[in-house]
């Protein structure tokens, strides 16, 4: 039986009673976008999208100009790239643009949001956190192999702010940059997976107590944008199959090139990572069914309108467990 949302329904807030919250579409093929300035546009729309967000951002010239410093600062992996950040930061905006998220959320977490989407997997590797922790890489040093390459990809995002031509922060109240600088730092290390498990049982355990929320409650606010974050990473696994198959293939070509590399050094395997013993459409239906929809469900608890994707990731789940069973036959 599903549950009745907790948010109640709430009059949206806006200064400009003719303003038509723009439509985002979550299914958007981004991978079909070959183009770098079709992806800075991608990434562009969304922050102007949003009311929210416009209200927040000083000058759009600097804002697209900030989304072409941060698409340089991302590498040709087959899975982590700049197309990744553009595809979070798109379903970051159709998320923010749902009725219960947009009445929850001050207007520097929208923007703070859709920043994070944007910059969370800067300048990664295309190996996990795991290589760098096995490999005792100066990286897994600097930072006591916590969050290793949340923690790069925040500090490099920190540091491109820091300079005048890139600071979108420069004409907020210096308590709205304090603010947005930390909550930055929240929702990019909440991508960190290795905290998964621990953070549905948080959120399951927050929302089983709550019999009502106070929406202006920063402890709610602040785990609300944690959800999201977390939703819109993996989100590609709710597209619709055939895009959600491209995304599932990318990724495990960094698994499995890792795995190569793992193999030359006579390392440990990831558990995903050795081509020969993963099942390709097992390992995707797994994680959808066991990391992704759980989380979706939850957060469909909150906002009814991500059940559209609850029930995608219920068809992916279902086409990946058949056609592996047709490979194991």
């Amino acid at each position: 039986m599903q549950r009745e949302p907790i948010l109640p329904a709430l009059a949206h807030r806006s200064s400009n009673r003719n303003h038509r919250p723009v439509r985002f579409n979550r299914n958007l093929h981004v991978l079909g976008r070959r183009s770098k300035k079709e992806l800075v546009e991608i990434a562009f729309r969304a922050f102007m999208g949003l009311e929210g967000a416009r209200r927040l951002v000083g000058d759009p010239d600097q804002l697209r100009g900030f989304i072409w410093e941060i698409s340089r600062n991302y590498h040709n992996n087959p899975y982590h790239n700049f197309q990744h950040a553009v595809d979070t930061t798109n379903v970051m905006a159709w998320l923010l643009s749902l009725h219960h998220v947009r009445n929850a959320l001050p207007d520097l977490y929208v923007f703070v949001l859709l920043l994070s989407a944007l910059v969370h997997d800067l300048d990664h590797p295309g190996t996990d956190n795991n290589w760098e922790i096995k490999t005792q890489s100066e990286r897994a040093r600097r930072y006591n192999n916590i969050a290793v390459l949340e923690h790069h990809s925040l500090d490099l995002a920190v540091e491109i702010l820091s300079q005048p031509e890139f600071d979108l922060f420069a004409g907020m109240p210096a308590k709205s940059r304090k603010e947005g600088l930390q909550l930055l730092g929240i929702a990019v290390l909440a991508t960190d997976f290795s905290m998964h498990r621990a953070f549905l049982q948080e959120l399951e355990t927050y929302l089983d107590k709550a019999r009502a929320i106070n929406t202006q409650s920063r402890d709610f606010q602040s785990l609300l944008a944690r959800t999201l974050i977390k939703a819109a990473d993996i989100s590609n696994t709710s597209k619709d199959f055939t895009q959600a198959r491209l995304w599932g293939k990318r990724v495990m070509r960094e698994y499995w090139a890792q795995g190569e590399l793992e193999k030359k050094r006579d390392l440990p395997l990831g558990p995903l990572n050795d081509r020969n013993k993963v099942e390709f459409h097992a390992a995707q239906g797994w994680f959808i069914e066991n990391q992704v929809t759980p989380l979706f469900l939850l957060l469909a608890r909150i906002e009814e309108d991500v059940q559209d994707a609850v029930n995608s990731l219920a068809i992916n789940g279902g086409l990946y467990r058949r056609l592996a069973q047709k490979r194991t036959g």
